[in-house]
């Protein structure tokens, strides 16, 4: 089993504070997660699922009484499939005013509407597929080099790293039984074949920028419904955004944005796309979308929450990813191909604090993405 780096950053809290909420999307480890968090706690602990009809409704009735016969003498109170419980927020919010010496961790397949307001102490954190960190500490660092153009194909799902057998078919498997499934889950969707045909479309649209009105056209969509469907995707943390730099010049375009997948493996199973990454003529956008969804894993686990963009002006110059700290900015270029010639616009270094700006290759990817 490899260990998730989240597990010591939320024991130092979760068992501290009052609330604490694991995000995360099916199938990546959340379950081990909050068991291991049970097992190192000192409290009297119970794990109950609102996939549970009985379970949930008594939840979802917010009779304190029924709520205590669930749990006892428990201190510590784990749910998992939180996203399935209605007005979660009020449930959660009877059990702190009700139960103060109850600590609670829950655990959900989406992005939970709270309200910063709440008047209890929420911890949130997301737990990513398995994170290149993460199959170093388990395997080694050479061994992880190694699989580098594997897991570009195959992603980082812990079942998929776990069984190297029949791959192909775990991730189909994946796709099908579980994000499909919550995709249909989803409140107001009225079509479900559209945004299944939408997730295609991005998944052939990475790192590229998607314009909103032509994917109405292409779609024959209302702009509105297909921004409504992207939220969607990403509070199921399938996609994730990254929106336009535009703040000095009058020829920036800031009006498009950027999709990524969060998993490799996932993207090339909705494309049913297996091919070696040296056979592809997509590998600069796999390379793309692999740099920026372990970046992103690495700066969530560290905290860092520095703006993040891309940049690029009506002439055509552009930097692929771009991250803002204080006043100053990082400024890098994804090249899968290493003799691919890049250079950064001369327009950007002038009107911008530039603090370090580098081509992110195969050759020094690891200083990028390690830690």
């Amino acid at each position: 089993m490899i260990k998730r780096r989240l597990e010591n950053i939320v024991a130092d809290t979760a068992l501290k504070g009052r609330t604490t909420i694991i995000l995360g999307s099916r199938q990546i480890g959340k379950s081990t997660l909050l068991k291991s968090l049970i097992s190192k706690s000192r409290k009297k602990s119970i794990l109950i699922s609102a996939n549970d009809a009985i379970i949930k409704s008594q939840l979802e009735n917010k009779n304190i009484e029924a709520i205590k016969q669930i749990i006892g003498r428990t201190k510590l109170l784990v749910i998992e499939e939180a996203q399935k419980i209605t007005n979660i927020e009020e449930v959660l919010k009877l059990i702190n005013e009700k139960l103060p010496n109850v600590k609670l961790i829950i655990s959900s397949t989406s992005n939970l509407k709270i309200e910063k307001s709440s008047s209890y102490q929420i911890n949130n954190y997301k737990l990513f597929p398995i994170s290149y960190n993460e199959l170093a500490d388990s395997i080694g660092r050479t061994e992880t080099r190694n699989q580098l153009k594997h897991r570009l194909i195959f992603g980082m799902y812990p079942k998929i790293i776990s069984n190297t057998v029949d791959e192909k078919d775990k991730l189909i498997e994946l796709v099908n039984n579980y994000l499909y499934k919550d995709i249909l889950e989803f409140d107001g969707i009225r079509k479900p074949s559209v945004i299944l045909n939408l997730l295609r479309t991005l998944a052939l649209h990475i790192g590229k920028e998607i314009n909103l009105a032509e994917f109405s056209n292409l779609m024959n969509l209302d702009r509105k419904t297909i921004d409504a469907y992207i939220t969607k995707l990403e509070d199921a943390f399938v996609v994730f955004r990254l929106k336009p730099l535009k703040r000095n010049l009058k020829n920036e375009i800031g009006k498009f944005q950027k999709i990524y997948f969060y998993d490799n493996g996932i993207r090339n199973a909705l494309l049913s796309a297996f091919n070696p990454i040296d056979l592809r003529n997509d590998a600069e956008e796999l390379w793309e979308n692999f740099l920026m969804s372990e970046r992103m894993k690495q700066q969530s686990y560290e905290e860092n929450i520095g703006n993040k963009f891309f940049w690029r002006t009506h002439a055509n110059q552009e930097i692929d990813y771009i991250e803002e700290n204080g006043n100053s900015f990082s400024a890098y270029e994804f090249a899968w191909k290493t003799k691919r010639k890049v250079k950064f616009p001369k327009t950007f270094i002038r009107n911008y604090k530039v603090k370090e700006s580098k081509i992110i290759s195969i050759d020094n990817y690891l200083d990028f993405i390690w830690n």
